[in-house]
């Protein structure tokens, strides 16, 4: 569970853990009823929730395994999805002020600050939005993967092809050819 009320946390802080099928995260959920991966693993999730001042830190980092089809070959590759992150909670906004003394009207976003409005606090969708930012763009089997031929659809990785290797979408491929008289 990763949900807590504010005046728990003491001093010292509050360690949070759990390790839970994709099922119970809709947002993750929604990624594998779309296809585009499937989860291998339980989502390992443990966070450090501690005070500092009127606000609260969350230190936290997870951890799955994937299943996912490379960007340039498409065949299906296992891989580590995990990673760390660091957020600031606060049930108002602190008050700024500039050199001369003026109070500056900023947004939560703009002071990093994610604003709660409730005692009772449920962290998982702010992980799952962590979550989903480290989701890989364009997943790759391998740093050198050669991809497929775009004329016949032969994974280069396993076997070369004949075809011509020339980018016909390349504009300079006509200025290959040319000749100029000297």
């Amino acid at each position: 569970m990763l949900n807590f009320d504010w005046d728990d946390i003491k001093q010292n802080g509050l360690v949070l853990e759990c390790r839970e099928d994709v099922s119970s995260w809709p947002e993750l959920q929604a990624l594998q009823e779309e296809e585009e991966c499937r989860f291998l693993a339980p989502l390992e999730v443990k966070l450090h929730v501690y005070p500092a001042g009127d606000m609260l830190e969350v230190a936290g980092e997870f951890r799955t395994e994937l299943e996912v089809d490379c960007y340039r070959c498409l065949s299906k590759f296992s891989m580590d999805l995990e990673g760390s992150f660091e957020m600031s909670l606060a049930k108002d906004l602190p008050s700024v002020e500039d050199e001369d003394g003026a109070e500056i009207e900023l947004s939560a976003d703009e002071m990093g600050l994610t604003l709660v409005d409730e005692k009772s606090i449920d962290l998982k969708p702010l992980v799952a939005e962590q979550i989903l930012l480290a989701y890989p763009y364009r997943a790759l089997c391998a740093e050198n993967c050669k991809g497929v031929c775009a004329t016949c659809g032969t994974d280069l990785n396993l076997q070369s092809c004949h075809c011509r290797q020339d980018n016909p979408l390349n504009k300079f491929t006509l200025l290959k050819d040319l000749k100029i008289p000297k």
